[in-house]
């Protein structure tokens, strides 16, 4: 998995496919993910409220499959040191479940948990979806979904606002498909998947990392050095004072160096070095071959040269990545200087066309 947000909600289904172990293992690195301020969990009341309730179904559930074992096993009453006795302990149900709940509570209770209101949800927008069909409902028991719907329309308007994406994980297939026209929710099955991601991301060096955010705005960094030499086009000038740039074509741009000059966990700063090669055209004023009138002390006109060379070049740029979290999608350039240290050969190939009056050759 990619990690690409901090921001995470997990459904009442992987809390129960996690057998509602909140302090141990999956959901307890979990926890301690969320303690460490490495993840940002959002929950809601309605899911909160999903997952007591489980938690006392299958409370209750557990105990009417305990009671059909006591019948069936009356033969162990026998071995009161064996730790199979156990079984025929009084137990209530009550009890049982709350603690389950307050393990629940433990595992909610952190800066770093924050319970995402529906109240702002429009009821007109979940009928819409309702009567239409659309995710999270289906044909069949589209009544159960209506919680799903709130839920997840929270989420993504949170999701709007915030300007981050959120890490949803669930089982739920329907979720999937609500995800599916929504890609600010990135839905996904697998708890232990997103954990991996994040302590991947936690354990990379801050330059490993700089290195990985330089690669995802390659792209872009071409397209500024491309620009920023159009830009210096008065660098490529050749010829005398008033010879004039008339076009310059810059290709086969390519990185060839790139020194990290500084990093921390919120941006780097690189210098790059390219090579490139360039054809310009220039136009110069020819007065050897333009007619002087020697009576009224100047030309009659003066005639043009036309110059095209092609040069082998070499550039430095200076440019501040910043990101955030180690996330890739967060990752953007910040700021950039002129280019630097532009070096240009002597021209490879030259042509010249010698223009007549009329600016023929």
């Amino acid at each position: 998995m990619e990690l690409r947000s901090r921001l995470i909600f997990v459904d009442t289904n992987i809390y129960e496919g996690k057998n509602f172990q909140f302090l141990t293992h999956s959901l307890g690195a979990l926890k301690s993910l969320i303690e460490d301020g490495e993840i940002h969990l959002l929950i809601t009341d309605v899911t909160k409220g999903e997952v007591v309730s489980h938690i006392n179904k299958k409370v209750a559930a557990a105990l009417t499959e305990l009671k059909a074992i006591k019948k069936s096993s009356m033969i162990l009453r026998n071995l009161p040191d064996m730790p199979a006795h156990g079984i025929f302990s009084d137990v209530n149900k009550d009890e049982m479940a709350a603690t389950i709940v307050a393990a629940f509570e433990t595992f909610l209770r952190s800066d770093h948990v924050e319970f995402v209101s529906i109240d702002g949800v429009k009821p007109s927008y979940v009928f819409e979806r309702y009567f239409s069909v659309k995710a999270p409902f289906a044909e069949g028991d589209k009544e159960k979904e209506f919680a799903d719907a709130f839920v997840l329309k929270a989420l993504h308007d949170l999701s709007e606002t915030r300007g981050y994406p959120i890490h949803v994980i669930s089982n739920d297939k329907d979720m999937l498909r609500y995800s599916e026209d929504h890609p600010r929710l990135l839905c996904s099955s697998s708890i232990d998947e997103y954990i991996d991601a994040v302590n991947k991301s936690v354990s990379i060096e801050p330059s490993v990392f700089a290195a990985t955010a330089l690669e995802a705005v390659r792209g872009e960094v071409m397209n500024i050095i491309h620009e920023q030499l159009k830009e210096i086009e008065h660098e490529f000038k050749y010829g005398g004072w008033e010879a004039e740039l008339e076009d310059l074509e810059v290709f086969d741009i390519e990185l060839i160096t790139d020194s990290l000059l500084s990093v921390s966990d919120e941006e780097c700063v690189y210098e790059l070095g390219f090579r490139f090669k360039a054809n310009s055209v220039e136009v110069e004023k020819d007065y050897d071959r333009s007619p002087f009138d020697h009576e009224d002390g100047r030309y009659a006109f003066v005639l043009d040269n036309v110059f095209e060379r092609s040069f082998d070049g070499e550039v430095s740029l200076q440019v501040t990545i910043s990101y955030q979290d180690k996330l890739l999608d967060s990752v953007e350039i910040r700021d950039f200087e002129s280019p630097t240290n532009l070096k240009l050969s002597l021209p490879y190939d030259e042509t010249v066309r010698y223009l007549d009056i009329n600016g023929e050759t």
